[in-house]
């Protein structure tokens, strides 16, 4: 099966070509963080998103610490050591309001949240 490998997913830092970090015929260890429409995406084992959870590694009701990355009229997008950002949805705060979103989180506030669901392509949490 192939796969691909983004030059955001080779290393630290800016990456400007794949050359730098491998030849043809080398051998790597990857791991699989996405397959979407049958396409299959790949990290490099000693790269940053390579460290990064997978959805299905999380469990609901359990605990997290997350970045806030950014806030929408729809909800808030949080780091929270996955390979995508969690979602918190407006009904999943405290203090409902979908227009005091904006207002209540700016990115890089640290929030504490619990995993609510979890689905293939969204990790959901709450604050309740």
């Amino acid at each position: 099966m192939q796969g691909s490998l983004h030059v955001r997913n080779l290393g630290e830092g800016q990456v400007e070509k794949a050359s730098d970090f491998m030849a043809v015929g080398d051998t790597l260890q990857v791991r699989v963080f996405r397959i979407r429409k049958g396409e299959v995406d790949v990290a490099l084992a000693d790269s940053a998103a390579f460290q990064k959870r997978l959805f299905s590694d999380f469990a609901i009701g359990e605990q997290l610490q997350g970045t806030v990355v950014g806030v929408s009229k729809v909800g808030v997008f949080l780091d929270v050591g996955a390979v995508n950002a969690a979602f918190l949805a407006p009904e999943n705060v405290l203090d409902f309001s979908m227009s005091a979103l904006p207002e209540l989180f700016k990115k890089g506030q640290t929030l504490v949240v619990k995993v609510a669901a979890i689905a293939p392509m969204q990790l959901d949490v709450s604050m309740k």
